[in-house]
């Protein structure tokens, strides 16, 4: 049996602690591989992780080599057996495509003799895939042709006519991803992909028959005259594009999905085929803004994991924001990669200008675990080519983040920090068609309010939620299960929302939920069809806005972006805000949850009065605040278990890692309500989980109080909390 449960991976009948080392073998010179296992080992991992490229293995003639006769680096059967001889467990990543710098992104060059498996723009161009490091990109393959999952099945039999002897119970192997987490090779622009002639004129007729049956529910729809599915062409303009036509637009980024979610599906199932069943992971895609994966919801069956990556590229919010997400619609949020180094073009020179060492380390260590991560895999933990920063050099010499992580990884064990979890009964809700009106581009008088929701006030309001030490989970309004969760739930809403998620946010009201609703009412579902069932529970109307106004609420006074004014015939409603005489935030009694509507940008930018403004809010929805920092700037998360609290800290100046700040240290106090988080004890023992020894002896009292931590920039800090 392979599966987990809330914390650990269950093979057999062991329970493993999820924290894998990943290094890449053929990057390794083979003589080093022994060295670098046994520090792992020392380090307290149980778990290797390694990609394995296809066109390391399979050359031009399509002949395969995974026993290195033709070149050492390409042995992985050699690895696999010695991954077993020290008593890991191992986790493959064989792409088909992968990223990690590596050359083609792993596809065989021989594949370029057939241009009609690439993917294409929609101004017929073959689409490159994203890469990094002035590392060759391949062509994206597109991934509903048959010919190029021909060459997959191909490349699928020949790797696992050698690793299907070492799924478990016969060897080590026990996970394995489905292709490396890209969306159409690392393009989310709608216009790039996929515009492949099988594709527009074969699959996308095909799921539109699917979702519409008949010809005239489509034309209905789309206001068009179609005698066939077939000659229905998908979109090409995503600029400025009016209402009539949102509805294909719509119908495109869904189709994508399902593009996708079938992909994986097809991978799968090939390595049924061929008697290779591990339990699968996957890993989802986000865009930089508020993080709502552009993948479908879930994939259907058993036996497959979601799963994120973390990265430098990302600000402290974008991957926080990744992990709420991940731990609130999955059971088990697993991190398959944490970073430890850094990527780059020339890693002689960034070591030397822009060095990561184990203090960076541990700042990305507690941005995962403080999100809410249950597992993670460190990428890099053996040094390779297009990389600085790994806690192993490739020829496993020790660097400076090696004891840090080897520390935390005891330390999180032995204390079973993964039983304790986040405490958060704020959803920040993301809505996936806003991601996907994200993507398009409004220019001048064209403005998109689910656009700014997105892409500026929700992001901005989880940062201020953090400013105001009120942690929170990223469900999703398309999962209810994810909802639930949560005792207020703020809402971005516009112009469109399906009346299914709009009867939902209703139901949650009427069973208590708290809801805040931010933008203006919707008029729309996603096939532009009217849907006001919101307008109709609330009795309310907007007149829609896009200007800058001055808001008065409660004796605070402040300016922001104004989306709309409200018009209620509800008796049982609280006026709230309002910019000059008309209403511009509502409070409703008429449901067992309070239900606020706010038609402005109430995300703060520090300002204080709109901050006194948002905690009001907060207040009356009845959230209570476990902890409190003198600096603000200061993110503070706790997590609770049995008879202890795990604290993390971080100092997120500058907002990416190779910026300047200010500079210096920072001095902030931090008071624990442990009352309210029904931990008992007079006298408190602190463990800092990244140090082997160091422990600070408090009590109850001065933890409520406030104690004073010194935090450099882009500092991390975990605390263990027990009675002593």
């Amino acid at each position: 049996m392979i599966t987990y449960n809330d914390r650990r991976f269950i093979i057999g009948k062991e329970e493993y602690a999820p924290y894998a080392a990943e290094l890449h073998y053929f990057r390794i010179q083979k003589k080093y591989w022994s060295i670098c296992f046994e520090r792992i080992k020392k380090a307290g991992f149980k778990i290797i992780s390694s990609i394995v490229p296809w066109n390391l293995h399979e050359d031009d003639t399509r002949n395969f080599d995974f026993s290195g006769f033709s070149d050492p680096t390409k042995d992985l059967i050699v690895f696999v057996e010695l991954v077993r001889e020290f008593g890991f467990k191992l986790i493959l990543r064989p792409g088909p495509w992968v990223f990690s710098e590596y050359n083609l992104n792993g596809l065989p060059k021989f594949l370029e003799k057939y241009p009609e498996i690439f993917a294409r723009t929609a101004t017929g161009e073959l689409l490159r895939s994203v890469n990094r490091a002035d590392v060759p990109a391949s062509y994206y393959p597109s991934i509903g042709t048959p010919r190029y999952m021909n060459f997959v099945r191909h490349y699928f039999n020949g790797l696992t006519e050698i690793i299907k002897n070492y799924v478990y119970p016969r060897g080590p192997l026990f996970l394995m991803e489905l292709d490396s987490g890209n969306y159409f090779g690392g393009h989310f622009d709608p216009h790039l992909a996929d515009y492949n002639e099988f594709v527009v004129k074969e699959l996308f007729p095909i799921w539109l028959q699917d979702q519409y049956e008949e010809i005239k529910g489509l034309n209905k729809v789309y206001s068009s005259k179609y005698k066939e599915f077939q000659d229905v062409e998908p979109p090409l303009e995503f600029t400025n594009v009016p209402p009539k036509q949102m509805a294909k637009v719509f119908d495109w980024f869904k189709f994508k999905e399902s593009l996708m979610e079938n992909h994986l599906i097809e991978l799968r199932e090939m390595y049924k085929t061929f008697s290779c069943e591990p339990m699968f992971i996957r890993t989802l895609s986000f865009t930089n803004d508020f993080q709502s994966p552009l993948d479908s919801p879930r994939l259907p069956g058993e036996g497959c994991l979601d799963s994120v990556s973390l990265s430098w590229d990302h600000t402290t919010g974008e991957n926080l924001s990744r992990v709420r997400h991940l731990r609130t619609v999955s059971e088990f949020p697993y991190v398959c990669e944490l970073p430890v180094g850094n990527w780059s073009y020339k890693p002689e020179r960034s070591r030397e200008y822009y060095p990561i060492g184990a203090d960076a380390t541990r700042y990305m260590m507690t941005v995962g675990f403080a999100g809410g991560a249950k597992g993670v895999s460190y990428h890099m933990f053996a040094g390779r080519d297009h990389w600085y920063g790994s806690a192993l050099a490739s020829d496993g010499t020790i660097q400076d983040s090696y004891e840090l992580v080897k520390t935390f990884n005891i330390n999180a064990q032995m204390h079973e920090i993964s039983a304790c979890n986040p405490i958060a009964d704020i959803g920040v809700v993301t809505y996936k068609p806003y991601a996907w009106e994200s993507l398009l581009k409004f220019e001048n008088e064209h403005k998109s309010l689910s656009q700014y929701l997105h892409s500026y006030t929700m992001p901005k309001f989880g940062r201020d939620l953090d400013m105001l030490k009120f942690d929170f989970g990223v469900p999703s309004l398309s999962n209810p299960a994810s909802l639930d969760k949560f005792g207020t739930l703020v809402i971005p809403v516009s112009d469109v929302m399906d009346e299914k998620e709009q009867n939902h946010i209703i139901d949650l009201a009427k069973s208590g939920h708290n809801i805040i609703l931010i933008g203006t009412l919707p008029q729309y579902d996603t096939a532009m069809q009217p849907c006001t069932v919101l307008v109709k529970a609330l009795r309310c109307k907007t007149t829609k806005e896009f200007k800058l106004g001055r808001v008065t609420a409660d004796g605070q006074e402040f300016s922001s972006m104004v989306f709309g004014f409200l018009k209620t015939t509800e008796k049982r409603k609280k006026v709230l805000a309002k910019v000059a005489q008309k209403v511009v935030a509502l409070s409703y009694s008429k449901y067992k949850g309070t239900v606020v509507l706010i038609s402005f940008d109430p995300s703060t930018e520090t300002n204080h009065h709109k901050m006194t403004f948002l905690e009001q809010i907060l207040r009356s929805c009845k959230i209570k605040r476990y902890v409190e920092t003198s600096n603000p700037r200061i993110r503070a998360l706790v997590h609770k278990g049995d008879k202890k609290l795990v604290l993390f800290l971080m100092n997120s100046t500058p907002p990416l890692q190779f910026k300047e700040a200010a500079g210096g240290l920072t001095r902030t106090a931090v008071r624990l309500d442990l009352k309210a988080l029904g931990f008992k004890g007079a006298r408190i023992k602190m463990t800092d989980l990244f140090a082997t020894e160091e422990v600070i002896s408090t009590t109850a009292a001065d933890l409520s109080s406030g104690l004073y931590f010194t935090m450099s920039e882009l500092d991390g800090r975990a605390y263990l909390l027990t009675s002593r």
